[in-house]
C-alpha cells in the first residue's frame, strides 16, 4: 500500500476515503479495470481480423511489444492472481473468475463463427487462455517476450478449423 501511495503522491487516508475496503477492494478495482482494458483490445483484434487465432496472435502480439518496453509494468495473469492473492480472498479469486470466463466467451464465440461446434469452441478457448496466461507469465519471469511470440505463433495451428 505504501508503494502505491507513494506512486500516486497521496496520503493514506485519501486512499482509505476512496477504497473503504483497504488493499482489497483497491486489487479488485485493479483487475477490473485490467479486465476492461484486455476485453477492449481483444473485441478490438476479433474486429481487425478474420478468426478467432488471427485476433489472439494481434492481443498477443500487442502484449510482447508492451515487454519489450522497459519502462512498461506488466500485468499479474488472471490464474496467478487467483491462486495466490485469491486463496485467502474471495473478492479477488471472483474478480479474477469473472474475467477469465469473459475472455473465454469471446474467445469461444469467435470460433464458433469459425466453424468450430459450440463444444469444440469451449475447449480451444479454455486451452487458449491457458496458453496465455502461461506465457504472461513465463514472460514476466524471463524479462523478456519470447514466450508470448511462442504462444502467438503455435496457436494458429490449435485455432484453425
Amino acid at each position: 500500500m505504501s508503494m502505491v501511495l507513494k506512486a500516486c503522491g497521496a496520503q493514506k487516508g485519501s486512499l482509505y476515503h476512496f477504497f473503504p475496503g483497504g488493499k482489497e477492494e483497491l486489487l479488485v478495482a485493479a483487475i477490473k479495470k485490467m479486465r476492461r482494458y484486455s476485453i477492449e483490445h481483444i473485441q478490438k483484434c476479433i474486429g481487425e481480423t478474420d478468426s478467432a487465432a488471427q485476433a489472439i496472435k494481434k492481443h498477443l502480439q500487442f502484449l510482447a511489444k508492451l515487454f519489450d518496453r522497459p519502462s512498461i509494468t506488466h500485468g499479474m495473469p488472471y490464474l496467478a492472481l487467483a491462486a495466490t492473492v485469491g486463496e485467502n480472498n474471495e473478492s479477488v479469486r471472483k474478480a479474477c473468475e469473472a474475467a477469465i470466463k469473459e475472455i473465454q466467451s469471446l474467445y469461444a464465440g469467435q470460433l464458433v463463427k469459425d466453424g468450430f461446434s459450440s463444444k469444440e469452441a469451449k475447449s480451444k478457448a479454455e486451452f487458449s487462455i491457458l496458453a496465455v496466461e502461461g506465457a504472461i507469465l513465463q514472460a514476466r519471469l524471463r524479462g523478456n517476450s519470447a514466450p508470448l511470440k511462442l504462444v502467438a505463433s503455435n496457436l494458429i495451428e490449435v485455432l484453425t478449423p
